[in-house]
């Protein structure tokens, strides 16, 4: 039997009047024929029945499959008319809230857009959820609640960010985006409320960042180099 985490299966025995089933802490009762196990990792059940004063005991092994945990790729801070590639991983099918039944998908939203992928590994699922912000200018992004300062800006070699946020253990994402869309760099499982960010080689212009964490985007904002 292969049920996935989280879920139960019926376990079934038969040939004698009385049954005492163990062990107990995932199982529905431990008595009668038929019981429902819900395991969270692969369990030995063991029934002893009995008929006309007589004992016999059987097992079964219920393996159970770990729930896929996908993750999802790509730039999440697009300019509006421009796209981006999200790319999932971590199943063996997968099923987009756009329709779409790809690995990869190319999406184009004119609003800022949740995207949902289900993927489905041995018959057992997981979610992951990505947002992509559009920004349509520089005044929507000023204009934006920011958990995030930096300084300097405008920078020639080093800027510092600064995440003021009272949420505990958080970590986040990091992506710097050029006028055009570009994704131009990215840091990713930042655990620091400060971290520094350095020039290498990135020409002079307007750039835009966006700092978020798995629950939602802590920071959009325009950023220099000179």
């Amino acid at each position: 039997m292969y049920p996935c985490n989280g879920s139960c299966t019926p376990l079934t025995a038969s040939g004698a009047s009385t049954y005492i089933w163990s062990p107990s802490n995932s199982l529905s009762s431990t008595t009668g024929s038929t019981v429902t196990s819900c395991p969270t990792s692969t369990t030995t059940y063991t029934t002893t029945g009995t008929y006309n004063g007589c004992t016999s005991t059987t097992s079964v092994v219920v393996t159970v499959n770990p729930n896929p945990i996908p993750t999802i790729t790509g730039t999440t801070l697009v300019c509006n008319g421009s796209s981006t590639t999200l790319t999932a991983s971590g199943g063996g099918t997968y099923s987009w809230n756009t329709g779409a039944n790809t690995a990869a998908i190319t999406v184009s939203p004119t609003t800022t857009t949740n995207y949902t992928v289900i993927v489905t590994t041995n018959g057992c699922t997981g979610t992951a959820t990505v947002t992509v912000t559009v920004c349509t200018g520089i005044e929507e992004i000023i204009d934006l609640n920011n958990l995030v300062k930096v300084y300097p800006n405008p920078f020639s070699d080093n800027t510092t960010f600064t995440i003021q946020s009272t949420k505990l253990n958080e970590t986040y994402s990091f992506e710097l985006i050029d006028v055009l869309g570009k994704q131009v760099k990215s840091l990713k499982e930042i655990s620091a409320k400060q971290f520094e960010i350095s020039r290498n080689g990135l020409p002079n212009g307007i750039y835009f960042y966006k700092i978020h964490s798995a629950e939602s985007v802590v920071g959009i904002g325009k950023l220099i180099v000179k």
